[in-house]
């Protein structure tokens, strides 16, 4: 069984841990995280901070997964990746032992895959995604790279997504629409329509929202 470490502690890392100890492929040494907190999750200890990392690399644990959760803004999850790329870690994909995904589906390096997803066929999702508990993405999407969906998002056949972007829980996409980078749509939307780089909708239908001066 090969060793990972998770790097972030709270309550997404409890997820991951959760979907780890289902598989039964990885052995999770620790935690790392900046702050020491016993109520990390599940029984496993935090083994150090980032100062660690590259020691932990040398001692021959070359698996990592980025276990900080990302709401709105995936910038500490950017920013770790990097440090982990270069000091050499692997990042496998972690896919939830009840989630659903098809053969067809393409699922790339350090993606997450929660309790009861479903990922139908010809969907691709790029690296260091987080597809949270029971989302749904169907057949022909493409997720680009460190996107959350998160619980209970519902994505229509033909729907592309922009790096970095963030689904609220429980919205809804309808088919064929086109997400530009780092973009929020706010929990319970549904968007009908294609949505620029950089912005924030919310509400059905989804419409920006303008922040008053």
């Amino acid at each position: 069984m090969e060793r990972i470490i998770l790097v972030g502690g709270g309550g997404h890392c409890k997820s991951i841990i959760d979907s780890i100890n289902g598989l039964k492929q990885f052995e999770i040494v620790g935690i790392v995280d900046k702050k020491i907190n016993e109520n990390m999750g599940l029984g496993i200890d935090v083994i150090g901070s980032d100062e660690n990392l590259g020691e932990l690399y040398k001692s021959g644990i070359k698996n990592a997964f980025i276990s900080v959760g990302s709401v709105g803004n995936p910038c500490i999850r950017v920013k770790l990746y990097n440090i982990l790329k270069k000091i050499g870690y692997n990042f496998p994909k972690i896919i939830d032992k009840t989630a659903i995904v098809s053969e067809s589906a393409l699922i790339n390096d350090g993606v997450f895959v929660g309790k009861g997803a479903i990922i139908n066929a010809k969907v691709t999702i790029e690296k260091q995604c987080i597809i949270n508990s029971g989302t749904i993405v169907e057949h022909d999407c493409n997720i680009s790279e460190f996107v959350h969906l998160a619980p209970g998002v519902t994505v229509s056949g033909g729907v592309n997504i922009g790096k970095r972007t963030h689904v609220g829980t429980n919205s809804t996409i309808i088919q064929n629409v086109n997400i530009g980078n780092d973009a929020i749509i706010g929990a319970g939307s549904v968007i009908i329509k294609d949505i620029k780089n950089g912005l924030k909708v919310y509400g059905n239908p989804g419409k920006e929202a303008h922040v008053h001066e």
